[in-house]
């Protein structure tokens, strides 16, 4: 995985926007791991009136897989208290494939004629592959070509349970997402989105996340005109927001392409997220799980020239009431929504009047006071803040203004170099603009001391740029004073 993170620079609006690509490049990478953290990147599924007090033991995982294998009788018992177990840990999968036969024995009541049956066998093997990568790697091999096939069956539960189980496998690694592609799970999914049975669509929504990993897979699912079918699904009402999630995180991939941004911007993509991010601020305590993508999708686009082009598009992301409801994201508790907001934020911090329209809204005092958040929150602030302040002196007067400096001397003694190097950049930016008030008020606050401990810094651009604002503010200053 490559380094989310380059070293912020006031420069041309040109160089801006390089490092804007770079950065939005490099962030989707660990975005998609802070996504598997919010919703799991393979799920076990129980069963409503499982109990989870009820722990069942590797020896009777081979117990039960034995009369599995050798009893005609009660299958669907076995294979309930074996899916279970399943989803109690990954020894009690171990114990079962420890058997000998018992994959091949799953997959033949997999593939049988008793529908029941056949519906535990799938569930079993969507706990399974919700264990190890060996133990999903197991599963694909023995059963994906069934799974994909079993996709359009008339049976809805069926349909669900195959997706499930190809949802895990797409999740687990590129080298499962390769042998699915080419069984054509991506044919096989794009229409049950379209199914009247929300969980089927559910589903295949979050399998077409996991896939959407892979580039090849996104380009199969946009030629199947998968965003078409994702609009609609964002237009759902009547507690549908489980289904909108998961359409969301399949277009947290796509908007994250920009070779897709124009297919997306034309199918109306931006309006229907701006008008379910605009729902879900209304309420006191807004779904964490559905806000995510909401703001992912969001910071995406904003990150593309050619959507923010359109005078539509502009006018969309002049509302009000978007800079309203990110505001309320960042005084969330919790803290991935502080980061999202601030992610929207910076992007759109780089076109000159919607930074303006950022400042008329009030946000500014609330990205300030982020910087004293936890670390990765205090980063977000600081290089949303030297986005706004590239815009000029007045804007770097505003930003003094709102005490900035006494929370950006703090971050001068973080470990973390890049956070250090953006908050040199922004304090030279701020002394730039404001000059002696600035300088003073920066030594009131322990500055100074931040910035000796940083001038012979082993970091060469940090050294550079620590002895720039010493040179040309603080010693200046300093020599006025006097």
């Amino acid at each position: 995985m490559d380094s989310r993170k380059n070293q912020y620079k006031p420069t041309t609006s040109a160089g801006s926007a390089s490092l804007r690509n770079k950065k939005r490049d490099e962030k989707n990478v660990l975005r998609k791991d802070k996504r598997e953290k919010v919703l799991l990147r393979k799920r076990t599924r129980h069963g409503v009136s499982e109990s989870s007090e009820y722990e069942i033991t590797t020896d009777q995982i081979k117990d039960l897989t034995n009369k599995l294998m050798t009893k005609k009788e009660d299958k669907v018992l076995y294979l309930k208290l074996l899916r279970s177990g399943f989803a109690q840990g990954t020894a009690l999968i171990d114990a079962f494939l420890q058997v000998d036969n018992a994959m091949p024995c799953l997959i033949s009541l997999l593939t049988g004629s008793d529908a029941e049956v056949q519906l535990m066998a799938t569930w079993c093997l969507t706990n399974i592959s919700a264990g190890t990568e060996q133990h999903a790697m197991t599963v694909a091999r023995h059963a994906s070509s069934y799974l994909i096939t079993y996709l359009s069956s008339p049976s809805a539960p069926l349909q669900d349970q195959c997706a499930w189980t190809l949802g895990n496998l797409a999740g687990e690694g590129e080298e499962e997402r390769k042998l699915l592609m080419q069984q054509g799970v991506v044919a096989a999914l794009v229409p049950l989105l379209k199914s009247a049975c929300s969980n089927v669509v559910k589903s295949a929504a979050f399998a077409l996340s996991n896939l959407a990993r892979s580039s090849e897979a996104k380009q199969k699912m946009v030629e199947m005109n998968v965003v078409d079918a994702l609009v609609h699904l964002l237009e759902l009402k009547n507690g549908a927001e489980d289904v909108i999630t998961e359409s969301l995180w399949v277009l947290t991939y796509l908007t994250a392409c920009p070779e897709y941004a124009k297919t997306l911007s034309d199918a109306g993509v931006l309006k229907k997220v701006l008008n379910l991010l605009y729902e879900a601020s209304k309420h006191e305590e807004p779904n964490v799980l559905l806000v995510t993508p909401l703001l992912r999708c969001l910071g995406n686009m904003m990150c593309d020239s050619e959507v923010m082009s359109t005078q539509d598009n502009q006018e969309l992301v002049s509302d009000a009431r978007l800079y309203e409801s990110i505001d309320k994201f960042m005084h969330h508790s919790v803290l991935h929504l502080q980061k999202e907001g601030l992610w929207v934020l910076s992007n759109l911090a780089v076109y000159e009047p919607l930074c303006q329209k950022l400042i008329k809204c009030n946000l500014l005092p609330t990205v300030i006071s982020l910087l004293n958040s936890a670390y990765n929150i205090r980063y977000e602030a600081a290089y949303c803040l030297c986005n706004i302040a590239q815009h000029g002196d007045d804007i770097c007067r505003e930003i003094f203004k709102q005490h900035a400096i006494p929370n950006i001397v703090p971050t001068l003694k973080s470990h973390d170099l890049e956070l250090v190097s953006m908050s040199l950049s922004l304090i030279q930016m701020i002394m730039q603009a404001s000059q002696e008030m600035a300088v003073k008020e920066f030594e009131e606050h322990g500055g100074l001391n931040g910035l000796e401990l940083l001038e012979y810094n082993d970091n060469l651009t940090i050294s550079q740029k620590t002895n720039h604002i010493l040179d040309n503010f603080i010693y200046k200053y300093m020599t006025v004073k006097e």
